[in-house]
C-alpha cells in the first residue's frame, strides 16, 4: 500500500499552502476540486501518453479457446501479442480480413478487433477446445481501488494510481507546476525542476522487462489530448472509438 489519492491531494493541498483536509468530504472547495480534477489529469498523461508504455502497465491473461467460437472478450488496453503456451509462434494481428474465408474452421493462426471483441481465424475446432493463449498487453487504466481492481480514473479517497509509490511525487509536482503555471513566478520553475528530476528517475528505473520492447521517451509525455486520439484511432485499444469493420 502507498499514499492514496486523499493522501496525493492533501501533499499538493500543503504545497500550493492551501488548507489540507481530514476527510475526502472536505475536498469541496475550489481549491480541493482543482486538486482532485488535475491529478487526475497529470496521472493519465504520465502513464498513457508515453509512445512506449511503462513496466508498471504491462498485464496478462489467458484465452481460452472454445469449439466453434471465434469471438473472444477484448482486454482493457492495448495488446502487445496473443502467444500459445504450447509453442512460441504468436496470432498474426490482421487488420485487413475482409478477404478471408470467414467460414474456415481450424487452429487459429490470426486475430483482429472485432466490436471490441478479439475474433480468430479460423474458428477453433471442438478438439481445439481449452487450448490457451496468452495475451500480453498495456493496460489502459491509471489506478486501484482498495480492493485491487483497476480503474481509469481515482475517484475514492482510497484509491491509488498504478505509479509505484516511490514515484508517485512525479504526481505531486506536476500537479503543483500546472496549478502555479507562472514562467516568471520561481515556484513554477522549482516544480517543474522537481517534476522533471522525479520523472526521469522513474523512466530510467521503470525499464522494459526483457521480452517488451525498449526505448521510453525522456521528453516532455504527449499531452492528454493526443493520448485520448491515439487511443481513438488504435483498433487494439478498448474503449477507442475506431473499430475494424
Amino acid at each position: 500500500m502507498g499514499r492514496n489519492y486523499l493522501e496525493l491531494c492533501n501533499e499538493i493541498l500543503g504545497e500550493m499552502y492551501w488548507e489540507q483536509v481530514e476527510t475526502f468530504d472536505q475536498l469541496t472547495t475550489t481549491e480541493g476540486e482543482r486538486v482532485k480534477r488535475k491529478l487526475n489529469q497529470i496521472l493519465q498523461e504520465i502513464v498513457i501518453g508515453q509512445e512506449e508504455a511503462w513496466t508498471f502497465r504491462e498485464r496478462q491473461d489467458d484465452l481460452i479457446l472454445v469449439g466453434g467460437v471465434c469471438n473472444y472478450d477484448m482486454v482493457d488496453g492495448y495488446i502487445r501479442d496473443i502467444t500459445p503456451y504450447a509453442y512460441p509462434a504468436p496470432l498474426i494481428y490482421t487488420p485487413d480480413f475482409k478477404y478471408m474465408p470467414l467460414s474456415a474452421h481450424g487452429r487459429p493462426v490470426r486475430y483482429w478487433i472485432w466490436e471490441n471483441n478479439i475474433r480468430v481465424y479460423p474458428t477453433p475446432n471442438q478438439e481445439d477446445e481449452g487450448f490457451t493463449f496468452r495475451i500480453r498487453y498495456y493496460t489502459n487504466n491509471t489506478c486501484r481501488d482498495k480492493r485491487g481492481n483497476e480503474k481509469p480514473y481515482m475517484t475514492e479517497p482510497d484509491d491509488e494510481p498504478i505509479i509505484p509509490d516511490k514515484y508517485r511525487d512525479v504526481l505531486v509536482y506536476g500537479v503543483c507546476k500546472d496549478l502555479r503555471s507562472n514562467e516568471s513566478d520561481p515556484k513554477t520553475i522549482f516544480y517543474e525542476k522537481k517534476f522533471r528530476n522525479a520523472y526521469k528517475r522513474m523512466l530510467s528505473e521503470c525499464r522494459r522487462t526483457v521480452d517488451f520492447p525498449n526505448g521510453l521517451h525522456t521528453g516532455n509525455p504527449i499531452s492528454i489530448q493526443q493520448s485520448y486520439l491515439n487511443v481513438f484511432y488504435n483498433p487494439r485499444a478498448y474503449g477507442g472509438g475506431h473499430r475494424i469493420g
